[in-house]
């Protein structure tokens, strides 16, 4: 069945047996497993968490006939996702609040949606409207970028986050954390784009940082690639003696 709420605090842990009885000793294992889990690497477990819970019910069979209370739902909820009843009334309730210029609540509600979505592409897809949120209605580029910035760690292709982040960095003329999205994003481009990122990084290492050294060493990537050009070697050079 899929039961869904907010994960308790971890201040409010107590185990599992204690919300539900009588509970087996597997599943009270598996459930204190998903309550110990990081969340933001719980992705790559979902699956086997899932399928040991299944089994764990299916050799429960008949005998138990387990209903949890309250308590027990925020702990069985974190194995599954967010249920269909819930997620459409979160989002009327964002809606709602969108409507209303109210986008401290929409904010918060979206947090609360990401936080019990299990699915990856999903939780991506609300994590970036909740970054345009404190970007563009509530002033904090702070916390956009942060979560932008966890949007790609996640997903390295996602062009939305990355075409924001770069944006917003040459925007602020923050070439340091330009370069650190280039740097994460350039091996996996496509030759042609890759090569253009590089020849701009190696420009803002040298005019905007001053930093030739760096500027070399983006130059020599762009001298192994296979459209490599003699200059781009004669440059690196330059850039290294004047290192």
């Amino acid at each position: 069945r899929c039961l869904t709420g907010r994960l308790p605090d971890r201040s409010e842990v107590r185990p599992p047996s204690a919300y539900v009885l009588p509970m087996p000793e597997a599943l009270d294992q598996v459930l204190m497993q998903a309550l110990a889990m990081d969340p933001r690497k719980r992705h790559g477990d979902a699956d086997a968490l899932r399928d040991a819970l299944a089994q764990v019910q299916a050799d429960m069979g008949d005998e138990y006939d387990v209903v949890p209370g309250a308590d027990a739902q925020q702990v069985w909820g974190f194995l599954g996702d967010i249920s269909a009843g819930l997620r459409a009334d979160r989002l009327r309730e964002i809606e709602r609040a969108r409507g209303a210029g109210d986008w401290e609540t929409v904010a918060t509600v979206l947090q609360g949606l990401i936080d019990e979505i299990w699915d990856l592409g999903e939780r991506v897809h609300y994590m970036l409207d909740l970054a345009r949120v404190f970007l563009e209605e509530l002033n904090q580029p702070g916390r956009a970028v942060a979560i932008y910035r966890e949007c790609i760690e996640w997903d390295p292709e996602n062009r939305p986050a990355v075409d924001t982040l770069i944006g917003h960095y040459r925007a602020e003329e923050d070439w340091e954390q330009l370069l650190s999205v280039y740097e994460d994003i350039a091996p996996g481009e496509e030759p042609e784009r890759r090569r253009r990122m590089l020849e701009e990084m190696a420009g803002i290492a040298v005019e905007r940082l001053d930093a030739p050294a760096r500027a070399a060493r983006y130059l020599l990537e762009l001298g192994k690639m296979r459209t490599a050009e003699p200059v781009w070697l004669d440059r690196a050079a330059a850039m290294q003696e004047r290192a």
